[in-house]
C-alpha cells in the first residue's frame, strides 16, 4: 500500500517521477525467511556453489539475474520474485560489499536477527540439518519475518548491469565466465535521460541517499546492519562508506556485524588509515559522484573515523556486544550448574 497524505513526506524532493522511483525502491524488502529459503535453493540453482569460494557478485550473476529474468513480474528485482510481488517496507537496511562471500552476507543477517555481534558461529549452521535447526530457532524467537533491504535483491539488475559481464568475473570453481543476460529491459545509468539535477530519474543506482531518507521517514524504527567481510574491504567501497555516513547523519541506529572479535582486532590499525579519496567502486563514475557531494573530505574522514572508533562508535559497540554475549554465557552456565546441583541433591 502506498503512503497516504498523513505519512511523513519530508524525504521527498518535489520531483514526482524521482520520488516515485525512490519509494518503489524503498518498498523492496525481503524477509529473513525468504533469504534463507533462497540460500537453501542455491545447490539446485547453482550445482557448483561453494560457500567457501563464491562471492555475492557470483550469486548475482549466476542466480539472482537468471531467476528474475522473465518472471511473473517481468524482468524485475529479485525481491519481487522472492516476496511473490508483495511490496515490503524494510525494518533494516543492510550495507555490504559484493566482494564478500555470499555465505558471510547471509550469516551476518542471521547474526543480526539473533542479536549476535559476529557471524562465525552461524556459517556452519547454513547447511543441511544445521539450517533446519537454525530456521526452527528463528521461528520460535519470532525472527523469520524481520524484513531487510539488501541491494543485490532490491535493485533491479535488469535495469542496469545484467547485459555486460566484466572479464574478471570468472567463476572461482569452474573458471568460466557467466553468460550475459539476454533480456531486453532498458538500461538506466546515472546519466540516462530524463535527468534531475544531472542525474537519471529512472536509474536505480543513484538514489541511495533519498531512498534511505524515504525508508527512515516511513519507518523511523529502521536500522542499518553493516555486514563486514573477513578482510574489511567494505570500508574501502565508496557506496558502503557513503551509506554508513548517511545513516549516521540521519541518526539511524547502526550495528556492525563482523566475523569474529579476533578478526576485528587484526584490522583495527589498518582501518584508522582509511581516507575517503582512496575509496573504490566498480564504476569509477560512482566515486566521482560521491566525492562531488562531499564539501570537505578531511572533515568527512574525521566524521567516519569518529563513527567507527569514537566513544559509542561501531567498534566499541561491537566489543561491548562480545562482552554481553560472554556475560550471558557465564550466567547460563551458572544456572545450569545450579540446576544440576539441585537435581543431585
Amino acid at each position: 500500500m502506498r503512503s497516504s497524505d498523513s505519512e511523513d513526506t519530508k524525504w521527498k524532493t518535489g520531483h514526482s517521477s524521482w520520488d516515485a522511483k525512490t519509494e518503489e525502491l524503498a518498498r523492496r524488502g525481503v524477509t529473513l525467511r525468504a533469504l534463507l529459503d533462497f540460500y537453501s535453493s542455491l545447490p539446485g540453482r547453482m550445482p557448483h556453489f561453494d560457500p567457501e569460494k563464491h562471492k555475492t557478485t557470483d550469486i548475482v550473476r549466476q542466480v539472482i539475474i537468471p531467476m528474475s529474468q522473465g518472471s511473473s513480474y517481468g524482468d524485475s528485482a529479485a525481491a519481487l520474485v522472492m516476496m511473490e510481488g508483495r511490496e515490503l517496507l524494510p525494518g533494516r537496511m543492510v550495507t555490504h560489499s559484493w566482494s564478500n562471500r555470499f555465505a558471510c552476507l547471509v550469516a551476518s543477517v542471521v547474526a543480526d536477527a539473533l542479536e549476535l555481534p559476529s557471524y562465525a558461529s552461524i556459517l556452519h549452521r547454513l547447511e543441511g540439518e544445521g539450517m533446519l535447526a537454525l530456521k526452527s530457532e528463528l521461528y520460535w524467537k519470532n525472527k523469520l519475518d524481520i524484513t531487510y533491504w539488501i541491494c543485490c535483491f532490491s535493485i533491479n539488475q535488469h535495469a542496469g548491469i545484467c547485459g555486460v559481464v566484466p572479464s574478471n568475473l570468472q567463476d572461482p570453481v569452474t573458471g568460466e565466465l557467466p553468460e550475459p543476460c539476454p533480456c531486453a529491459h532498458h538500461k538506466y545509468w546515472s546519466d540516462s535521460e530524463p535527468l534531475k539535477d544531472g542525474q537519471s530519474v529512472k536509474c536505480e543506482m543513484n538514489k541511495f541517499d533519498d531512498m534511505m531518507n524515504c525508508i527512515y521517514s516511513l519507518n523511523p524504527k529502521c536500522s542499518q546492519v553493516i555486514a563486514v567481510d573477513l578482510d574489511f574491504n567494505l570500508f574501502t567501497r565508496a557506496w558502503c562508506v557513503a551509506e554508513i555516513h548517511q545513516a549516521q547523519t540521519m541518526s539511524m541506529s547502526q550495528r556492525m556485524i563482523i566475523f569474529s572479535e579476533e578478526n576485528l582486532k587484526k584490522h583495527e590499525v589498518w582501518l584508522h588509515d582509511l581516507k575517503v579519496q582512496e575509496m573504490k567502486a566498480s564504476n569509477p563514475q560512482d566515486v566521482a559522484f560521491i566525492l562531488s557531494k562531499i564539501d570537505d573530505p578531511q572533515r568527512f574522514d574525521a566524521e567516519v573515523k569518529n563513527l567507527v572508533f569514537g566513544n559509542g562508535g561501531l567498534v566499541q559497540a561491537c566489543h561491548m556486544g562480545f562482552e554481553r554475549v560472554s556475560l550471558l554465557g557465564a550466567v547460563a552456565q551458572q544456572g545450569f550448574h545450579r540446576s544440576l546441583t539441585s537435581t543431585i541433591n
